[in-house]
Protein backbone atom coordinates (compact mmCIF):
# COMPACT_ATOMS: atom_id res chain seq x y z
CA UNK A 1 0.00 0.00 0.00
CA UNK A 2 1.30 3.63 -0.69
CA UNK A 3 2.39 5.59 1.82
CA UNK A 4 0.00 8.77 0.65
CA UNK A 5 1.30 11.29 3.49
CA UNK A 6 4.48 10.36 2.50
CA UNK A 7 4.32 11.51 -1.20
CA UNK A 8 2.43 14.39 0.06
CA UNK A 9 5.58 15.70 1.02
CA UNK A 10 6.47 15.89 -2.91
CA UNK A 11 4.11 18.24 -3.80
CA UNK A 12 5.36 20.99 -5.83
CA UNK A 13 4.81 22.54 -8.83
CA UNK A 14 6.09 20.75 -12.27
CA UNK A 15 5.31 20.17 -16.01
CA UNK A 16 3.62 17.69 -16.79
CA UNK A 17 6.38 17.16 -19.58
CA UNK A 18 4.48 16.93 -22.71
CA UNK A 19 7.30 18.52 -24.14
CA UNK A 20 10.88 18.98 -23.12
CA UNK A 21 12.17 21.24 -22.55
CA UNK A 22 8.50 22.21 -21.01
CA UNK A 23 6.87 25.50 -23.66
CA UNK A 24 7.08 28.28 -20.57
CA UNK A 25 10.82 27.55 -20.89
CA UNK A 26 10.41 28.40 -24.50
CA UNK A 27 12.59 31.98 -26.08
CA UNK A 28 11.40 34.57 -27.76
CA UNK A 29 13.26 35.48 -31.09
CA UNK A 30 12.80 31.81 -32.18
CA UNK A 31 10.33 33.06 -35.34
CA UNK A 32 9.15 32.32 -39.07
CA UNK A 33 11.62 32.20 -40.77
CA UNK A 34 13.29 29.62 -38.59
CA UNK A 35 10.40 27.21 -38.38
CA UNK A 36 10.07 27.76 -42.32
CA UNK A 37 13.42 26.21 -42.58
CA UNK A 38 12.89 23.38 -40.27
CA UNK A 39 9.55 22.83 -42.23
CA UNK A 40 12.40 22.53 -45.59
CA UNK A 41 14.04 20.03 -43.85
CA UNK A 42 11.56 18.19 -42.28
CA UNK A 43 12.00 14.28 -42.47
CA UNK A 44 9.53 12.59 -41.28
CA UNK A 45 5.50 12.21 -42.08
CA UNK A 46 2.81 14.68 -40.61
CA UNK A 47 0.25 14.95 -37.58
CA UNK A 48 -1.61 18.37 -37.55
CA UNK A 49 -3.33 19.91 -34.63
CA UNK A 50 -5.97 22.61 -35.38
CA UNK A 51 -6.42 24.67 -32.47
CA UNK A 52 -10.07 25.66 -32.35
CA UNK A 53 -10.23 28.76 -29.75
CA UNK A 54 -13.53 29.71 -29.40
CA UNK A 55 -16.10 28.97 -26.10
CA UNK A 56 -19.09 30.37 -25.18
CA UNK A 57 -18.57 30.37 -21.89
CA UNK A 58 -15.80 30.12 -19.44
CA UNK A 59 -15.28 26.87 -17.23
CA UNK A 60 -13.34 27.32 -14.30
CA UNK A 61 -10.75 24.63 -14.49
CA UNK A 62 -9.68 25.45 -17.84
CA UNK A 63 -6.03 26.28 -18.66
CA UNK A 64 -5.97 26.40 -22.77
CA UNK A 65 -5.91 29.20 -24.73
CA UNK A 66 -9.23 30.28 -24.68
CA UNK A 67 -11.75 33.09 -26.24
CA UNK A 68 -15.12 32.99 -24.67
CA UNK A 69 -17.57 34.58 -27.10
CA UNK A 70 -21.05 33.61 -27.96
CA UNK A 71 -20.66 35.27 -31.27
CA UNK A 72 -20.24 33.00 -33.81
CA UNK A 73 -19.64 35.31 -36.35
CA UNK A 74 -16.38 35.10 -34.87
CA UNK A 75 -15.98 31.56 -37.00
CA UNK A 76 -15.50 32.96 -40.60
CA UNK A 77 -12.53 35.16 -40.34
CA UNK A 78 -10.90 32.69 -37.76
CA UNK A 79 -11.14 30.32 -40.85
CA UNK A 80 -9.31 32.79 -43.20
CA UNK A 81 -6.93 33.06 -41.12
CA UNK A 82 -6.37 29.63 -40.78
CA UNK A 83 -6.42 29.22 -44.66
CA UNK A 84 -3.27 31.67 -45.09
CA UNK A 85 -1.44 29.74 -42.74
CA UNK A 86 -2.17 26.61 -43.72
CA UNK A 87 -0.72 27.93 -47.32
CA UNK A 88 2.19 29.12 -45.66
CA UNK A 89 2.99 25.91 -44.01
CA UNK A 90 2.19 23.59 -46.72
CA UNK A 91 4.36 25.66 -49.62
CA UNK A 92 7.48 25.53 -46.73
CA UNK A 93 7.28 21.65 -46.56
CA UNK A 94 9.19 19.10 -49.01
CA UNK A 95 7.45 17.25 -51.37
CA UNK A 96 5.45 13.67 -50.09
CA UNK A 97 5.06 14.25 -46.86
CA UNK A 98 1.92 12.95 -45.89
CA UNK A 99 -0.59 13.23 -43.17
CA UNK A 100 -1.21 10.32 -41.16
CA UNK A 101 -2.98 11.93 -38.11
CA UNK A 102 -5.41 14.74 -37.55
CA UNK A 103 -6.77 16.78 -34.15
CA UNK A 104 -9.13 19.32 -33.57
CA UNK A 105 -8.56 20.78 -30.64
CA UNK A 106 -9.60 23.63 -28.53
CA UNK A 107 -11.79 25.61 -26.72
CA UNK A 108 -14.76 24.27 -28.52
CA UNK A 109 -14.12 22.62 -31.92
CA UNK A 110 -17.92 22.38 -32.36
CA UNK A 111 -18.42 25.85 -31.62
CA UNK A 112 -17.96 25.72 -35.70
CA UNK A 113 -20.94 24.59 -37.60
CA UNK A 114 -21.19 21.45 -39.16
CA UNK A 115 -20.49 23.13 -42.73
CA UNK A 116 -17.66 25.17 -41.22
CA UNK A 117 -16.13 22.02 -40.37
CA UNK A 118 -16.29 20.16 -43.80
CA UNK A 119 -14.90 23.43 -44.72
CA UNK A 120 -12.16 23.26 -42.46
CA UNK A 121 -11.16 19.93 -43.81
CA UNK A 122 -11.35 20.96 -47.66
CA UNK A 123 -8.72 23.48 -46.57
CA UNK A 124 -6.43 20.63 -45.43
CA UNK A 125 -7.05 18.39 -47.80
CA UNK A 126 -6.27 21.26 -50.06
CA UNK A 127 -2.83 21.50 -49.23
CA UNK A 128 -1.78 18.46 -47.57
CA UNK A 129 -1.38 15.21 -48.42
CA UNK A 130 -3.78 13.19 -46.26
CA UNK A 131 -3.44 9.35 -45.78
CA UNK A 132 -7.10 7.74 -46.79
CA UNK A 133 -6.39 5.84 -43.38
CA UNK A 134 -5.34 9.00 -41.38
CA UNK A 135 -6.09 8.66 -37.34
CA UNK A 136 -8.55 11.69 -37.36
CA UNK A 137 -9.73 12.66 -33.72
CA UNK A 138 -11.79 15.56 -32.59
CA UNK A 139 -12.49 17.27 -28.94
CA UNK A 140 -15.99 17.56 -27.91
CA UNK A 141 -18.40 19.21 -25.31
CA UNK A 142 -21.61 17.53 -25.21
CA UNK A 143 -23.19 21.13 -24.05
CA UNK A 144 -22.65 22.25 -28.09
CA UNK A 145 -22.48 19.42 -29.91
CA UNK A 146 -25.26 18.27 -31.98
CA UNK A 147 -26.33 15.15 -34.39
CA UNK A 148 -25.39 17.36 -37.20
CA UNK A 149 -22.03 17.83 -36.18
CA UNK A 150 -21.88 14.33 -35.49
CA UNK A 151 -22.56 13.90 -38.85
CA UNK A 152 -20.58 16.26 -40.31
CA UNK A 153 -17.32 14.98 -38.54
CA UNK A 154 -17.97 10.90 -39.29
CA UNK A 155 -18.51 12.49 -43.52
CA UNK A 156 -14.79 14.13 -42.97
CA UNK A 157 -13.44 11.13 -41.72
CA UNK A 158 -13.24 11.25 -38.09
CA UNK A 159 -14.00 8.35 -35.75
CA UNK A 160 -11.97 9.21 -32.67
CA UNK A 161 -13.75 11.77 -30.14
CA UNK A 162 -12.68 13.10 -26.45
CA UNK A 163 -15.43 14.22 -23.91
CA UNK A 164 -14.98 16.85 -21.38
CA UNK A 165 -16.43 14.78 -18.40
CA UNK A 166 -14.51 16.37 -15.79
CA UNK A 167 -17.14 15.07 -12.54
CA UNK A 168 -20.79 14.73 -12.87
CA UNK A 169 -21.47 15.32 -9.42
CA UNK A 170 -24.10 18.51 -9.33
CA UNK A 171 -21.86 20.66 -6.52
CA UNK A 172 -18.64 19.83 -7.88
CA UNK A 173 -20.13 21.17 -11.58
CA UNK A 174 -21.56 24.24 -10.10
CA UNK A 175 -18.53 25.05 -8.92
CA UNK A 176 -16.58 24.72 -11.78
CA UNK A 177 -19.03 26.27 -14.07
CA UNK A 178 -19.49 23.20 -16.35
CA UNK A 179 -23.23 21.91 -15.71
CA UNK A 180 -23.83 18.95 -18.05
CA UNK A 181 -26.23 16.41 -17.06
CA UNK A 182 -25.08 12.21 -17.58
CA UNK A 183 -27.87 11.84 -19.73
CA UNK A 184 -26.55 14.36 -22.36
CA UNK A 185 -23.57 12.72 -22.36
CA UNK A 186 -24.74 9.21 -22.58
CA UNK A 187 -26.31 10.51 -25.44
CA UNK A 188 -23.83 12.07 -27.41
CA UNK A 189 -21.92 8.86 -26.64
CA UNK A 190 -24.89 6.77 -28.31
CA UNK A 191 -24.71 9.45 -31.32
CA UNK A 192 -20.87 8.58 -31.58
CA UNK A 193 -21.26 4.96 -32.14
CA UNK A 194 -24.33 4.96 -33.79
CA UNK A 195 -22.26 7.74 -36.09
CA UNK A 196 -19.45 4.97 -36.66
CA UNK A 197 -17.03 6.46 -34.26
CA UNK A 198 -14.94 3.17 -32.99
CA UNK A 199 -12.63 4.91 -30.06
CA UNK A 200 -14.18 7.35 -26.98
CA UNK A 201 -11.64 9.57 -24.83
CA UNK A 202 -13.20 10.68 -21.84
CA UNK A 203 -11.17 13.61 -19.74
CA UNK A 204 -11.47 13.77 -15.83
CA UNK A 205 -10.24 16.25 -13.82
CA UNK A 206 -9.28 15.59 -9.87
CA UNK A 207 -8.32 17.71 -7.46
CA UNK A 208 -11.87 19.98 -8.12
CA UNK A 209 -13.58 22.33 -5.42
CA UNK A 210 -15.39 19.79 -3.22
CA UNK A 211 -14.53 16.88 -4.84
CA UNK A 212 -13.49 13.51 -2.28
CA UNK A 213 -12.20 10.11 -2.72
CA UNK A 214 -15.90 9.63 -1.81
CA UNK A 215 -18.21 11.69 -4.08
CA UNK A 216 -16.02 10.65 -7.31
CA UNK A 217 -16.84 7.31 -6.92
CA UNK A 218 -20.20 8.00 -8.31
CA UNK A 219 -17.98 9.47 -11.99
CA UNK A 220 -15.88 6.63 -11.96
CA UNK A 221 -18.78 3.94 -12.44
CA UNK A 222 -20.31 6.14 -14.70
CA UNK A 223 -17.42 6.43 -16.54
CA UNK A 224 -16.97 3.01 -16.57
CA UNK A 225 -20.73 1.85 -17.71
CA UNK A 226 -20.20 4.07 -21.22
CA UNK A 227 -16.98 1.79 -21.73
CA UNK A 228 -14.75 4.58 -23.31
CA UNK A 229 -11.41 3.25 -24.91
CA UNK A 230 -9.29 5.66 -23.00
CA UNK A 231 -9.55 7.58 -19.75
CA UNK A 232 -7.65 10.64 -19.49
CA UNK A 233 -7.60 11.75 -15.62
CA UNK A 234 -5.23 15.14 -15.02
CA UNK A 235 -4.33 16.97 -12.04
CA UNK A 236 -6.69 20.26 -11.60
CA UNK A 237 -4.11 22.92 -12.43
CA UNK A 238 -4.60 25.55 -9.59
CA UNK A 239 -2.79 28.82 -11.23
CA UNK A 240 -5.19 31.94 -10.81
CA UNK A 241 -2.45 34.27 -10.77
CA UNK A 242 -2.36 33.03 -14.15
CA UNK A 243 -5.93 32.47 -15.20
CA UNK A 244 -7.62 34.84 -13.87
CA UNK A 245 -11.08 32.51 -14.61
CA UNK A 246 -9.88 30.61 -11.65
CA UNK A 247 -9.93 33.70 -9.30
CA UNK A 248 -13.86 32.35 -8.81
CA UNK A 249 -12.73 29.10 -7.30
CA UNK A 250 -12.15 29.42 -3.27
CA UNK A 251 -9.07 27.98 -2.58
CA UNK A 252 -10.46 26.58 0.81
CA UNK A 253 -12.76 24.14 -1.03
CA UNK A 254 -10.03 22.51 -3.30
CA UNK A 255 -8.93 19.03 -1.29
CA UNK A 256 -5.53 18.97 0.37
CA UNK A 257 -2.94 17.35 -1.53
CA UNK A 258 -3.28 14.06 0.78
CA UNK A 259 -6.90 13.80 -0.69
CA UNK A 260 -6.03 14.33 -4.01
CA UNK A 261 -3.67 11.55 -3.86
CA UNK A 262 -6.39 9.25 -2.03
CA UNK A 263 -8.60 10.37 -5.17
CA UNK A 264 -6.02 9.43 -7.88
CA UNK A 265 -5.28 5.96 -6.19
CA UNK A 266 -8.96 4.91 -5.78
CA UNK A 267 -8.96 5.99 -9.62
CA UNK A 268 -6.24 3.45 -10.74
CA UNK A 269 -7.04 1.05 -8.48
CA UNK A 270 -10.78 1.02 -9.89
CA UNK A 271 -10.21 1.25 -13.37
CA UNK A 272 -7.54 -1.17 -13.23
CA UNK A 273 -9.85 -3.59 -11.59
CA UNK A 274 -12.13 -2.04 -14.70
CA UNK A 275 -10.18 -3.93 -17.03
CA UNK A 276 -7.91 -0.35 -18.10
CA UNK A 277 -4.15 -0.31 -18.11
CA UNK A 278 -2.80 2.44 -16.39
CA UNK A 279 -0.30 3.44 -19.28
CA UNK A 280 0.96 6.68 -16.94
CA UNK A 281 0.79 9.86 -14.83
CA UNK A 282 -2.89 10.37 -16.37
CA UNK A 283 -3.44 8.14 -18.59
CA UNK A 284 -5.44 4.58 -18.74
CA UNK A 285 -6.61 2.43 -21.34
CA UNK A 286 -8.27 -0.91 -22.19
CA UNK A 287 -7.05 -3.87 -22.94
CA UNK A 288 -5.95 -4.04 -26.55
CA UNK A 289 -6.30 -0.85 -26.93
CA UNK A 290 -3.85 0.55 -29.47
CA UNK A 291 -2.09 2.55 -26.56
CA UNK A 292 -2.25 0.12 -24.32
CA UNK A 293 -0.31 -2.43 -27.10
CA UNK A 294 2.29 0.52 -27.44
CA UNK A 295 3.35 0.64 -24.13
CA UNK A 296 3.78 -3.20 -23.97
CA UNK A 297 5.53 -3.02 -27.57
CA UNK A 298 8.00 0.54 -27.15
CA UNK A 299 6.13 2.61 -29.13
CA UNK A 300 4.44 4.67 -26.55
CA UNK A 301 5.35 8.69 -27.05
CA UNK A 302 4.60 11.95 -25.43
CA UNK A 303 3.68 15.06 -26.73
CA UNK A 304 1.36 18.12 -26.05
CA UNK A 305 -2.15 15.76 -26.64
CA UNK A 306 -0.52 13.68 -23.94
CA UNK A 307 -0.12 9.86 -24.87
CA UNK A 308 0.23 8.82 -28.45
CA UNK A 309 1.04 5.99 -30.49
CA UNK A 310 2.56 8.43 -33.48
CA UNK A 311 6.02 9.36 -31.67
CA UNK A 312 7.18 8.70 -35.50
CA UNK A 313 5.58 11.81 -36.66
CA UNK A 314 6.46 15.51 -37.03
CA UNK A 315 3.88 17.77 -35.18
CA UNK A 316 2.30 21.14 -37.19
CA UNK A 317 0.02 23.26 -35.49
CA UNK A 318 -1.74 25.50 -37.00
CA UNK A 319 -3.69 28.36 -35.29
CA UNK A 320 -3.63 30.97 -32.48
CA UNK A 321 -1.10 29.73 -29.53
CA UNK A 322 -0.85 26.23 -31.92
CA UNK A 323 2.80 24.16 -30.83
CA UNK A 324 4.97 22.63 -33.58
CA UNK A 325 7.52 20.13 -33.42
CA UNK A 326 9.87 19.80 -36.23
CA UNK A 327 13.21 18.62 -36.93
CA UNK A 328 14.05 18.53 -33.63
CA UNK A 329 12.89 22.04 -33.16
CA UNK A 330 9.44 23.91 -31.08
CA UNK A 331 7.81 26.70 -32.55
CA UNK A 332 4.78 27.93 -30.95
CA UNK A 333 2.34 30.81 -33.02
CA UNK A 334 0.97 34.25 -30.83
CA UNK A 335 -1.40 33.96 -28.25
CA UNK A 336 -3.34 36.59 -28.91
CA UNK A 337 -5.56 36.80 -31.72
CA UNK A 338 -4.20 40.40 -32.63
CA UNK A 339 -1.02 39.41 -33.14
CA UNK A 340 -1.60 36.09 -35.37
CA UNK A 341 -4.31 37.65 -37.38
CA UNK A 342 -1.43 40.29 -37.78
CA UNK A 343 1.50 38.39 -38.89
CA UNK A 344 -0.93 36.01 -41.15
CA UNK A 345 -2.02 38.48 -43.39
CA UNK A 346 1.12 40.05 -43.55
CA UNK A 347 2.06 37.00 -45.34
CA UNK A 348 4.60 35.63 -42.16
CA UNK A 349 4.50 32.24 -40.72
CA UNK A 350 2.55 33.47 -36.99
CA UNK A 351 5.92 31.88 -35.17
CA UNK A 352 6.79 34.04 -31.65
CA UNK A 353 8.61 31.94 -29.74
CA UNK A 354 10.35 28.25 -29.56
CA UNK A 355 13.16 26.46 -28.61
CA UNK A 356 16.18 24.40 -31.00
CA UNK A 357 17.23 21.39 -29.23
CA UNK A 358 21.19 21.01 -28.44
CA UNK A 359 22.56 17.54 -28.61
CA UNK A 360 22.65 17.84 -24.31
CA UNK A 361 18.33 19.10 -24.84
CA UNK A 362 17.55 15.78 -26.80
CA UNK A 363 19.43 13.30 -24.26
CA UNK A 364 17.46 14.78 -21.28
CA UNK A 365 14.42 14.83 -23.65
CA UNK A 366 14.78 10.84 -23.91
CA UNK A 367 15.25 10.33 -20.41
CA UNK A 368 12.27 12.24 -19.28
CA UNK A 369 9.95 10.53 -22.17
CA UNK A 370 11.22 6.78 -21.59
CA UNK A 371 10.49 7.44 -17.72
CA UNK A 372 6.96 9.24 -18.36
CA UNK A 373 6.21 6.63 -20.44
CA UNK A 374 7.10 2.95 -19.12
CA UNK A 375 8.18 4.24 -15.65
CA UNK A 376 11.41 2.26 -16.48
CA UNK A 377 14.95 3.31 -18.28
CA UNK A 378 17.50 1.67 -19.37
CA UNK A 379 21.11 3.16 -18.97
CA UNK A 380 22.74 1.16 -22.17
CA UNK A 381 19.71 2.67 -24.46
CA UNK A 382 20.78 6.40 -23.91
CA UNK A 383 24.21 5.57 -23.61
CA UNK A 384 24.12 4.01 -27.64
CA UNK A 385 22.03 6.66 -28.65
CA UNK A 386 24.44 9.26 -28.05
CA UNK A 387 27.90 7.74 -27.17
CA UNK A 388 27.65 8.59 -23.52
CA UNK A 389 28.26 7.22 -20.05
CA UNK A 390 25.19 7.68 -18.11
CA UNK A 391 26.69 7.28 -14.90
CA UNK A 392 29.13 10.04 -15.39
CA UNK A 393 26.57 12.08 -17.68
CA UNK A 394 24.11 12.33 -14.89
CA UNK A 395 26.19 11.95 -11.56
CA UNK A 396 24.19 14.56 -10.10
CA UNK A 397 21.10 13.72 -10.78
CA UNK A 398 21.72 9.95 -10.07
CA UNK A 399 22.83 11.65 -6.27
CA UNK A 400 20.09 13.29 -6.58
CA UNK A 401 17.57 10.41 -7.37
CA UNK A 402 18.76 8.49 -4.69
CA UNK A 403 16.79 10.61 -2.13
CA UNK A 404 13.74 8.97 -3.79
CA UNK A 405 15.11 5.31 -2.56
CA UNK A 406 14.32 5.34 1.15
CA UNK A 407 10.27 5.75 0.34
CA UNK A 408 10.75 3.06 -2.34
CA UNK A 409 9.33 5.63 -4.69
CA UNK A 410 12.94 4.54 -7.24
CA UNK A 411 14.90 1.56 -7.21
CA UNK A 412 18.37 2.49 -8.77
CA UNK A 413 19.37 -0.38 -10.72
CA UNK A 414 23.16 -1.09 -11.76
CA UNK A 415 22.03 -0.85 -15.31
CA UNK A 416 19.13 1.77 -15.17
CA UNK A 417 15.78 3.30 -12.98
CA UNK A 418 12.74 1.86 -12.12
CA UNK A 419 9.84 3.46 -10.55
CA UNK A 420 7.66 1.68 -8.10
CA UNK A 421 3.56 2.19 -7.59
CA UNK A 422 5.03 4.71 -5.64
CA UNK A 423 7.01 6.55 -7.62
CA UNK A 424 4.32 6.14 -10.45
CA UNK A 425 2.85 8.74 -8.36
CA UNK A 426 5.68 11.52 -8.23
CA UNK A 427 6.95 10.53 -11.74
CA UNK A 428 7.05 14.14 -12.46
CA UNK A 429 9.33 14.83 -9.75
CA UNK A 430 12.08 12.10 -10.62
CA UNK A 431 11.70 13.85 -14.02
CA UNK A 432 12.29 17.42 -13.11
CA UNK A 433 15.94 16.19 -11.91
CA UNK A 434 16.48 15.17 -15.13
CA UNK A 435 15.05 18.74 -16.20
CA UNK A 436 18.21 21.89 -17.01
CA UNK A 437 15.38 24.03 -17.04
CA UNK A 438 12.36 24.31 -14.56
CA UNK A 439 12.35 26.16 -11.39
CA UNK A 440 10.09 24.08 -9.46
CA UNK A 441 8.89 27.75 -7.65
CA UNK A 442 7.48 28.58 -10.95
CA UNK A 443 3.40 29.59 -10.84
CA UNK A 444 2.66 28.19 -14.21
CA UNK A 445 2.18 24.50 -13.16
CA UNK A 446 0.03 22.31 -11.32
CA UNK A 447 1.09 20.33 -8.24
CA UNK A 448 3.04 17.54 -9.21
CA UNK A 449 0.97 15.33 -6.46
Amino acid sequence: MVDLGLLAGYSKPGPRYTSYPPANMFENGVGGELYSGSLSNCKRDLSIYVHLPFCERACSFCGCNVIYTRNHAHVAPYLKLLENEIKLVSASLPAGKEVRQIHLGGGTPTFLSSFEIVYLLELLDDSFQISPDAEMSVELDPRVTSKAHIQALASCGFSRASIGIQDIDDRVQKAVNRVQSPLLIEETVRVLRAMGFTSLNVDLIYGLPFQSKESIQRTIEFVINILPQRISCFNFAYIPSLKAHQRSIRPETLPSATERLEILQYVIERLTDAGYDFIGMDHFALKGDALARAREEGTLHRNFQGYTTHGDLDLIGLGVSSISEVADAYFQNYKTMDQYKLAIESGRLATERGHVLSVDDRIRRDVIMKLMCYGDLNFAEIEQAYSIQFKQYFEKELNHLAAFEPEGAVRLRTDGISLSEAGQFVVRNVCMIFDAYTNSSSPAFSPTV
